[in-house]
C-alpha cells in the first residue's frame, strides 16, 4: 500500500555519533512516518493531523494507523514550541472529520511548487510531564542544549532497550541542532507498544504558540516520498500555508459550533460559534528546509473560494 502520511510529524532516531563511546542506538518515529525500533514489516496506510487556531493557542490532534508484520515497540518524535497539555480523544474524531468534508465538498483548487529539497536530568534538559494514555507511554522533555539533550535520549533509549544501528546520523543531528537553535524546546517522545493490525488512539497536543506550528523538517529522516495531509480549522476566514511550503490548498467552508463539536467539544471552545475549515495536502519528497510556521494570511480570494455550509 502506498505511503500517505497525513499530517503530523516526524521522526528522529539519535545521533549517538556524537557519543562514540556509546553502544548503537535505533530509531525514533515521527508523525511523518514510522522508522521501528528493530526490522519489522511496518506499513503506513494513514497519517492525519487536525489543527485548530485561534491566533494564540492551537489543537494539534494526530492520528496513524500502523500495520507492524510483529509486536514492537515505536516512539514517535514530536518537536513543539511550547509545553503542551496531552489529553486523548474519541477514535470516532478522524471519521466525523471525513463526513464533515465530504458535506462540505472540499476540493483541492491549484497546483503549488513542491518545496522538496529546497537518564541525566538538569536544568538544560527537564522533563515535564510522564503520563500513559492508552497504547500510549507518554514523555515530554524541554531541552536547551543539543549535547545534554544527546545524553540524555541515548539513557532514556537505553533504558527501553533499544540497540538497533542507526543510519544518516548527520540527518539526525541536523534536526536536532535546527529546533534547539530556533528555540523549539519541547519534545514529545511518544512510546507505542504495537499490535498487528492496531489503530492507535488519536492524540490532542493544546500549546501556545505565536504562529500556527506544524513540525516537518524533523521528517527530513525519512528520505522518502509521501503525502502530508492537514484538516486547519480557523476563526478569521484567512488562509494559511503560503505556496512556500508546496502545499495545495482546497476550497474551504465555514463550519458551525455544532460541526466543530462532532469533531472535538475543544475546537468550539477554541473558535465558538463559527469556523473557517480548510484542507492542505502536500505530494512529494519528504524533505523540508523549514516548518510551518504562518500568521494568518492573505485574505481569501476566488482561487480558494469560500463554500458556505450548514445542516
Amino acid at each position: 500500500m502506498k505511503l500517505s502520511i497525513i499530517l503530523i510529524v516526524t521522526v528522529l532516531c539519535f545521533l549517538l555519533s556524537l557519543l562514540p563511546v556509546f553502544p548503537p542506538i535505533s530509531i525514533f518515529a515521527d508523525m511523518g512516518a514510522i522508522i521501528p525500533v528493530e526490522n519489522v514489516n511496518l506499513d503506513e496506510p494513514a497519517q492525519r493531523a487536525i489543527i485548530a487556531y485561534d491566533g494564540f493557542e492551537e489543537l494539534l490532534i494526530l492520528q496513524t494507523e500502523l500495520k507492524p508484520s510483529k509486536r514492537t515497540l515505536v516512539i514517535r518524535f514530536i518537536p513543539l514550541p511550547s509545553l503542551p497539555d496531552v489529553k486523548a480523544v474519541s477514535n470516532d474524531i478522524f471519521y466525523n472529520l471525513k463526513k464533515l468534508v465530504e458535506r462540505c465538498n472540499l476540493q483541492y483548487v491549484r497546483q503549488t511548487k513542491s518545496l522538496s529539497q529546497s537518564g541525566i536530568t538538569s536544568e538544560k534538559v527537564k522533563i515535564e510531564v510522564k503520563k500513559s494514555i492508552g497504547a500510549h507511554d507518554i514523555t515530554v522533555v524541554r531541552a536547551t542544549s543539543t549535547e545534554e539533550f544527546l545524553n540524555w535520549i541515548y539513557n532514556f533509549l537505553k533504558s527501553h532497550g533499544y540497540k538497533n544501528k542507526i543510519k544518516n546520523k548527520q540527518d539526525y543531528i541536523n534536526i536536532v541542532n535546527h529546533y534547539i537553535t530556533n528555540k523549539i524546546n519541547y519534545f514529545v517522545f511518544d512510546i507505542v507498544n504495537l499490535k498487528s493490525h492496531i489503530s492507535i488512539q488519536p492524540i490532542m497536543y493544546t500549546f501556545n504558540s505565536k504562529t500556527l506550528y506544524y513540525p516537518l523538517v524533523a521528517t527530513n529522516i525519512l528520505r522518502s516520498y509521501g503525502t502530508i495531509e492537514l484538516f486547519i480549522f480557523s476563526e478569521n476566514g484567512r488562509s494559511y500555508l503560503s505556496s512556500i511550503y508546496g502545499f495545495l490548498p482546497s476550497t474551504t467552508a465555514i463550519v458551525k459550533s455544532e460541526d466543530t463539536s462532532r469533531i472535538s467539544p475543544k475546537i468550539t471552545e477554541l473558535l465558538g460559534r463559527h469556523a473557517i475549515l480548510q484542507a492542505f495536502k502536500y505530494r512529494g519528497k519528504l524533505y523540508f528546509d523549514r516548518d510551518i510556521e504562518e500568521n494568518p494570511g492573505i485574505i481569501l480570494k476566488r482561487t480558494s473560494p469560500l463554500k458556505i455550509y450548514s445542516n
